[in-house]
């Protein structure tokens, strides 16, 4: 433990790759600490990680104090064996450029730690030999159960990790070369963490469904931003092939910029039930941070009245499939270019 946080405290950037992923954000790293906001939260100093040989952490909307995995631990309902082995998921170190094996990853979850063939323009690529571990079935069960047909299934490539009991969702970039890979939980149970990576990536940087989608945004000029792959997939078997998702509920930069390139003129953000508007704001704040003289609108689909979306179910829009997604969009959209939520 004491060599993998002394290696973070060198690699700050790795630590922003760790708090991004537990959906921390408003990052900022300076000589000596590290400051953001906690999941539902605004304040982007109520956190401190100081880039000491503890990685000692704060929260001072809480007044803890400790390291930065008691500080995960407290947002979370991990254990700390699990965060520790989500960490070193997250950070490999390349060995030689190609993978290695690593044992005992949430008790045995993940067998094969895959490390990175090559970058390029700081773009970690994979070989896509490394998804042949996964079985190949024409489709998932639970997937098509959902609505997802087996020519979305196999359009974007997923499999299944028997080792996890994980259904298999690869990431591409937009070119179509393989960056990551997250495992869906196969099961109803209820957790935070149904979307685990078994190929670690900078999650931050890339959009689900931009290689296969880009032509149908760049022609329609608009896109809809979801946060879980299963939209997309879902979306794809609905013929919606104007969708992407972020894999979580914070918009990036990196993210609005890959958004932008395509020549969209509206973004449309649909995101899952009963998201706090904090975020939702947020996310609206961040696109509008990179449009500066660009022409181009945000809209949300927000079913604050629970009128198609059942209260607390965390639905997505599409979820209902597409006449309710239909319904939503013509009742439940708030649009223009600045959106005001109340």
């Amino acid at each position: 433990m004491e060599e993998l946080k002394l290696y973070l405290k060198e690699n700050p950037d790795k630590i922003q790759r760790i708090l991004e992923y537990y959906n921390y954000h408003s990052i900022t790293i300076n000589n000596n600490e590290i400051r953001c906001a906690k999941v539902g939260g605004d304040n982007p100093s109520g956190c401190r990680i100081k880039l000491n040989d503890n990685l000692s952490a704060t929260d001072f909307t809480t007044s803890y104090n400790g390291d930065i995995i008691g500080l995960i631990k407290q947002h979370t309902d991990l254990s700390y064996k699990e965060i520790i082995n989500t960490i070193k998921t997250i950070t490999n170190k390349k060995v030689n450029g190609h993978y290695k094996k690593e044992v005992g990853i949430f008790d045995d979850f993940f067998n094969d730690i895959y490390l990175p063939q090559q970058e390029e323009n700081d773009e970690i690529i994979y070989d896509p030999s490394i998804l042949d571990q996964y079985s190949k079935y024409k489709w998932n069960l639970r997937f098509l159960k959902d609505g997802i047909l087996p020519s979305s299934q196999v359009k974007f490539h997923i499999g299944y990790d028997e080792d996890s009991n994980r259904i298999t969702v690869p990431w591409f970039n937009e070119s179509g070369k393989l960056v990551g890979c997250m495992g869906r939980l196969d099961s109803d149970e209820q957790t935070n963490y149904k979307y685990l990576p078994l190929v670690a990536f900078e999650k931050h940087k890339h959009l689900y469904g931009l290689y296969q989608n880009k032509k149908y945004i760049e022609e329609s000029k608009v896109v809809y931003i979801f946060e879980s792959e299963k939209s997309v997939l879902l979306g794809d078997s609905l013929n919606y092939r104007n969708f992407l998702a972020l894999g979580g509920n914070s918009i990036s930069i990196t993210q609005v910029e890959h958004i932008l390139k395509l020549g969209v003129n509206k973004i449309i953000l649909c995101l899952d039930e009963g998201l706090d508007t904090k975020v939702i704001k947020r996310d609206i704040k961040t696109i509008k941070d990179c449009l500066f003289m660009r022409e181009c609108k945000i809209g949300v689909i927000l079913d604050k009245e629970n009128k198609y979306l059942p209260k607390g179910s965390k639905a997505s829009p599409i979820d209902l499939k597409g006449e309710i997604f239909e319904k939503l969009k013509s009742e439940c959209m708030i649009g223009g270019q600045y959106v005001g939520i109340k």
